[in-house]
């Protein structure tokens, strides 16, 4: 606009106190020839003091400490209309907004711009313009003076008044809340629902935020044009200043606590939100509560504004989109220093493709052909669920189109799939969407696909056996694709399949029995002693086919009668347990050679992968192969062998003299095509008693004299994982691979936690502990992130919630990692080691790439009180790291990438709202990346009925019996003792839930829960803490120590003095029986340890 014949001036009192107001009277005259109408934005004519002075005292500056405002739009009553010749006045207390606060000589100049300034021609008003239609006006005044004299206390300034209220609060929190500031956002005023939105926008302000600072780091700064447009052309001092600001801002969002003032107070109609320099409080008006969450000028980007204001100490030069662009061209150092420019910046960066991504979760990315052949016999198509998943990352829902209907049925919209090349017989189908937070907030969040593989045929295989076809799966949606890998074999040598379900595979079964009871054609024997003949005897009929009537598919698959038993004996009986493997085989020739190998994991785990270093070590000498404990780095123990074979004296012989002859076997050709089976078994003497390995085996593989524990005390949850390797030499495992995607491992990895209908909460209380194995990937070679957990929650019902406990590492860190990676997310951190989950469709946790070794944990979910007898309930954790495939244009086997294009059936173009987005040219691989994703290397099963608690209660007792058996055995400074103590003490939560009372249950191999069977006795268990004599010297007592609980019993016989007297020497684990009427008087010592070798001081 031309200049404005505006003049201005300022005058004064020539002398005030400290305690005085401050008053200065600004004065603006039209000295031209016609009228003129202007916002009166940034001057006094606000009636509030603005930054629009500049001020010195005694030659040092004094710093605006007023309002800083984002505003909207200019309402017709900000306007005013000055003719020729008449002047504007107002006064206004300069001391509300910059700090006379010391005695001095003050010079005060104008130093402000008019927003908007139009001559005024004719009668009719000029519509109303927006701010990036306006055109400002520089005014300035000549000086003034006056001098401040001492006399009271100085005037605060309205930021010294909030900084002040801050600091109150903050003291007051500080009494009653001795922890860090929590980073969630604290209200004055408001109501539910819009403290909530605040809080969305909050959670999208620190995500932006984080966003933001992560493209400045990771952007060549030459070519960001996205910084060029808002903070001008780079130069390396802005560059870092605008970084700082970013980084200020996203430590505050992280540590530090926000308040919002909802009341109003101070707003006028233009003003989305006002703060203060150095504030933590940020007061919204009604322009904010207009605005959307997300885009321009939107909520998020609001408190981005203000908190580049109270953080980063920016000025408001400009306003609007138009100003902020033209600042950052003419006038880069001013931009930096802007604070809509900031946010400009990060709410143009939401809405770009920078941080948002699509990626592939193979579960299933191996399929064999007789495996579907098999399953095909059963049933046609041959159906596998949840073989992939597809997850979107940085998209709010309305970006995507998707809506509460979106996650009920098939879902729309879903990405565009493409399979290359096309597979006859296969279809790929996206049964469902997940979102992390299904109420949909408008936020950035996590959707999952989920997808289902079927074949009507084998059209699509292989013709020859050995061959492999490696098929490429693309998915797109909006502006991201993600690539993986699926392959097609046909097996040439023994293999086992899965069935639909990975980890219960239909291959893999295990049964127990009671002693004296009859299967398959054998009965089993009263003693340890004859288990290995029993399952020698049964797989030997399965392979002769004279089990009795009986078949290896009369092995229960059913998730509840197929579960194994922890205890020694179930009322009273002996009990056994023992598993029995299919291997398969289509071939010409004998296969001479085939050996099972079955490892039992002490406690469910998501880690799977196979690794013959650790978790799949094995003995080879010459023609012998045997499986050895698998062992962590720090010896650890990962896995456990079972043979059908009696275990060898491990007191004295190394592992590496085991045999195995069952297990190895001949399988006989094939006859006329059809599948040859042969079947493998072993003794899971998970429930004995009897010493077999140390805690931490030194040597690794034996033997060992001292330090021995049974397999039952090595077992770390009630229900374990096992799994079945086929090892044959001619057809090895590849490193890495899980068993969902080997058809040489074979897992049952499942455990079944009852609840009560309803009951008590304690006895709705799920716990479940697992491990966590940490694959050691470097996410920063493929950029996609850490490992991370998956936690599907099926249909658990609703109001149910969950706790995750991991003692090894501090929880915060994977909170602070998933607000990172996911955006809005629910995990909360309860304390330094526990997280409170959400439980919905899915969840996911990373796992910090730093941790570089195992961790145990325990998830326990508490269920509501509407559960009802009869229902059930499954939660599958999932373990998810990166992969890669074969280069997509590189060599193949078969029909592989690069052999000829095609498209799959299922998910054609135009099934999502936007299409791929092309690959970029410069990839670093000349056109041959292997495409990467990410794979699931183990899962397991929570499986969860209902029952009443006249049911579970003796089972629970009995449970509780031997676990705190276990936990007699397991040293304070063990990995596991922090988790399996609170699962205990879960346990015990439970029988009293259920009306048991834990304190009278014993530790015990057996499971009695203290009480002998049928004899009316009590049995006290643990180590003898002290003996007790009388004032004449004579025995009369002695004390029993049951893991802290300490029972005196009464004794002057001299022949149990001596017994005590050594059992307290050599520190030898004891059974102590008493009558349930007199507890304190034994009638039966048992001694449980042979006593250890002492150390001999020399």
């Amino acid at each position: 606009m031309e200049q404005q014949p505006f003049s201005c001036r300022l005058t004064s009192a020539p002398a005030y106190t400290l305690a005085e107001p401050t008053l200065v009277t600004f004065t603006i005259e039209n000295r031209g020839d016609t009228a003129v109408r202007f916002l009166v934005w940034g001057t006094p004519l606000e009636g509030t003091v603005t930054d629009c002075l500049d001020i010195s005292c005694d030659g040092r500056p004094v710093e605006y400490d007023g309002r800083l405002v984002k505003r909207g739009d200019p309402t017709a009553d900000q306007y005013v209309t000055i003719a020729p010749g008449e002047s504007l006045t107002e006064t206004v207390d300069i001391s509300l907004a910059y700090p006379i606060d010391r005695p001095g000589e003050y010079t005060v100049a104008l130093d402000t711009r008019l927003f908007d300034a139009f001559t005024v021609t004719g009668p009719a008003p000029r519509a109303l313009r927006l701010r990036d239609e306006l055109e400002p006006h520089r005014l300035s005044s000549p000086d003034i003076t006056f001098t401040v004299v001492p006399g009271g206390e100085p005037t605060l300034t309205s930021g010294q008044s909030a900084r002040k209220v801050e600091q109150a609060r903050w003291s007051r929190a500080a009494t009653t809340e001795p922890q860090a500031k929590s980073r969630a956002p604290a209200f004055n005023g408001g109501t539910d629902a819009e403290r909530a939105e605040v809080t969305l926008a909050h959670d999208n302000a620190g995500y932006f935020t984080a966003l933001a600072l992560v493209q400045l780091q990771t952007t060549d700064p030459g070519t960001n044009a996205l910084y060029d447009e808002w903070f001008g052309a780079y130069d390396g001092d802005r560059f870092t200043t605008v970084t700082t600001h970013f980084t200020d801002i996203d430590r505050v969002l992280r540590t530090e606590e926000i308040t919002y003032d909802l009341t109003g107070e101070g707003c006028q109609p233009s003003y989305f939100a006002y703060t203060h320099k150095g504030g933590r409080t940020i007061w919204l008006c009604a322009q904010f509560w207009a605005a959307s969450q997300i885009g321009i000028d939107s909520k998020f980007g609001t408190l981005v504004h203000e908190l580049s204001h109270a953080v980063s100490f920016t000025d408001d030069h400009v306003y609007g989109q138009s100003a902020a662009r033209n600042l950052a061209n003419t006038d880069p150092a001013q931009a930096i220093t802007n604070a809509d420019n900031h946010e400009y910046f990060v709410e143009e960066l939401a809405q770009s493709d920078f941080g948002k991504s699509c990626v592939f979760i193979t579960d299933r990315s191996t399929f064999g052909r007789d495996e579907i052949d098999a399953m095909l016999a059963a049933a046609a198509p041959a159906v596998i669920d949840n073989a992939f998943y597809v997850h979107v990352d940085g998209y709010w829902p309305r970006e995507l189109g998707i809506t509460a209907a979106s996650l009920s049925g098939p879902p729309v919209p879903k990405p565009t799939l493409t399979v290359v090349p096309a597979v006859p017989g296969m279809t790929v189908t996206a049964t469902a969407l997940r979102a992390q937070d299904s109420t949909l907030p408008e936020a950035p969040q996590r959707f999952t696909w989920v997808y289902q593989v079927s074949f009507a045929n084998l059209d699509g295989f292989p013709a020859d056996p050995g061959d492999t076809d490696v098929i490429t799966l693309t998915a797109g949606i909006a502006d991201v694709t993600g690539t993986a890998q699926i392959q097609l074999i046909r097996e040439p040598n023994p293999y086992e399949i899965d069935g639909e379900t990975s980890w219960l595979s239909t291959d893999l079964r295990v049964f127990q029995i009671r002693a004296g009871d009859s299967r398959f054609g054998e009965t089993m024997g009263p003693s340890p002693d004859d288990a290995s003949d029993f399952v020698i005897r049964v797989v030997s009929n399965f392979n002769t086919g004279n089990s009795g009537g009986e078949t290896f598919d009369s092995i229960s698959t059913d998730q509840e009668t197929s579960r194994l038993e922890l205890a020694e004996q179930s009322g009273g009986v002996r009990v056994f347990n023992f598993a029995v493997a299919k291997v398969r085989y289509r071939g010409t020739v004998d296969l001479a050679g085939v050996r099972t190998f079955f490892r039992l994991f002490p406690a469910s785990t998501t880690s799977l992968d196979y690794n013959q270093d650790t978790t799949y070590r094995r003995f080879t000498e010459g023609d012998k192969v045997i499986p050895l404990l698998g062992l962590s780095p720090a010896d650890d123990v990962l896995s456990i062998p079972c043979f059908a074979s009696p275990r060898i004296d491990s007191s004295v012989q190394p592992i590496t003299d085991q045999t195995d002859g069952l297990n190895v076997r001949v399988i006989p050709r094939s006859v006329g095509g059809q599948e040859s089976v042969a079947y493998f078994g072993c003794w899971l003497d998970i429930n004995q008693n009897q010493p077999q390995f140390p805690l931490n085996p030194s040597p690794r593989d034996g033997g060992w004299p001292s330090g021995r524990l049974s397999i039952q005390q090595l077992i770390r949850n009630a229900h374990q994982c096992l799994v079945a390797e086929i090892a044959y030499d001619n057809a090895p495992i590849p490193p890495g691979l899980s068993p969902a995607v080997s058809d040489k491992l074979a897992q049952r990895n499942l455990s079944i936690v009852e609840s009560a209908n309803p009951g008590d909460p304690a006895s709705r209380r799920i716990p479940n502990t697992f491990e966590i194995r940490m694959t050691g990937t470097e996410p920063q070679q493929s950029g996609r992130g850490p490992d991370e957990l998956l936690i599907d929650w099926g249909d658990t019902p609703p109001g149910s919630t969950a706790t995750l406990y991991i003692p090894e590492i501090d929880v915060g860190r994977i909170v602070d990692l998933a607000d990172e990676l996911y955006g809005r997310q629910p995990v909360v951190r309860v304390d330094q080691h526990t997280l409170r989950l959400p439980v919905g469709d899915l969840t996911y946790l990373p796992l910090p790439s730093e941790i570089t070794f195992d961790l145990t944990a325990l998830l326990t979910v508490d269920l509501p009180a509407t559960v009802r007898r009869g229902d059930a309930y499954t939660v599958v954790v999932r373990q998810a790291t990166d992969t890669s495939g074969v280069a997509i244009g590189g060599p193949g086997n078969g029909n592989g990438p690069g052999d000829g294009p095609g498209e799959g059936p299922g998910e054609g173009p135009g099934d999502g709202p936007g299409g791929p987005r092309p690959q970029e040219e410069d990839d670093g691989c000349n056109g041959e990346c292997p495409p990467e994703w990410r794979g699931i290397v183990g899962s397991y099963q929570l499986t969860i009925p209902v029952r009443t608690k006249e049911t579970m209660l003796p089972d629970e007792i009995r449970l509780l019996s031997v676990l705190k058996w276990i936990h007699l055995t397991v040293p304070a400074e063990d990995r596991w003792y922090p988790a399996f103590s609170r699962y205990v003490q879960v346990i015990a939560d439970r029988v009293r839930g259920l009306g048991g009372d834990p304190d009278q249950v014993r530790p015990s191999p057996a499971g009695d829960g203290g009480v002998t069977p049928g004899d009316g006795r009590l049995a006290f268990e643990g180590k003898i803490s002290g003996l007790v004599y009388d004032c004449f010297g004579d025995f009369e007592a002695f004390l029993l120590d049951e893991c802290g609980e300490e029972h005196r019993f009464l004794s002057r016989e001299p022949e149990i003095e001596a017994l005590i007297r050594r059992a307290w020497r050599e520190r030898v684990f004891l059974t102590v029986y008493t009558t349930e009427d007199d507890t304190d008087r034994p009638v039966s010592i048992v001694l449980r340890h042979a006593p250890r070798p002492q150390p001999v001081t020399v």
